[in-house]
């Protein structure tokens, strides 16, 4: 048999025998035609005529659901400090808004770092995609020197994404960030957990993180 399309944005069968044929990537809530044919297979290949045309309309997309969000403004909130090298910025100038913020500094491994500190069910609730956004600004960061989010996926930490100081971001300068994280490629955990991490060189090269929201669909 052979599916055709008449929508944009839809996608043909092409010519096959298997039960189901599935059409993937479409746009939600949008309504999506069809039509089918079939040919036999004898050496002539024999074809039907065309079907009647039928819809049928895509589920809406599923809404952003906060799990978890910190601006840290009283304190720590849900997360820890990893170790020495990471503390509580309560001063102002470098938190994004407000007065406060995480900051990590140095170069000692998960002593520069903050992470999660109570694991979130993500698997329960069947949720299909997590999204990470935060603020951060670097101060005194060398060329080359890494900023880094980690993802606990219940048994270890993988990292998810990677800012390289010069390339990917510059010194004194907030930046926005999202982070998207499918089902399909990482497990969903009943204890999901983050973690952020730097390798600043010195005590005077700083990460300050604010506005940490963790939401799922």
């Amino acid at each position: 048999y052979y599916f055709d399309c008449l929508t944009a944005g839809g996608h043909d069968s092409g010519w096959q025998d298997s039960p189901i044929y599935e059409d993937t990537g479409l746009l939600p809530q949008t309504q999506y035609t069809y039509r089918v044919e079939a040919r036999d297979k004898s050496v002539n290949q024999n074809e039907t005529a065309w079907s009647t045309q039928e819809s049928a309309v895509t589920e809406q997309q599923p809404e952003w659901t906060v799990l978890t969000y910190d601006d840290f403004e009283g304190g720590w909130g849900n997360y820890t400090d990893g170790g020495s090298d990471c503390s509580l910025y309560t001063s102002g100038k470098h938190a994004h808004q407000g007065t406060n913020a995480a900051n990590i500094q140095d170069n000692s491994g998960v002593g520069s770092s903050f992470y999660y500190t109570n694991g979130v069910d993500v698997h329960t609730p069947g949720y299909i995609q997590l999204k990470i956004e935060f603020w951060f600004k670097a101060v005194s960061m060398e060329s080359g020197e890494n900023f880094w989010v980690q993802y606990y996926d219940g048994s270890s930490w993988r990292t998810v994404a990677n800012y390289v100081s010069g390339t990917d971001f510059n010194n004194d300068t907030f930046y926005n960030k999202t982070i998207l994280l499918d089902e399909g490629i990482y497990t969903f955990p009943t204890g999901m957990k983050i973690r952020f991490m730097c390798d600043a060189s010195g005590n005077y090269d700083d990460v300050y993180i604010d506005e940490i929201r963790v939401s799922a669909k």
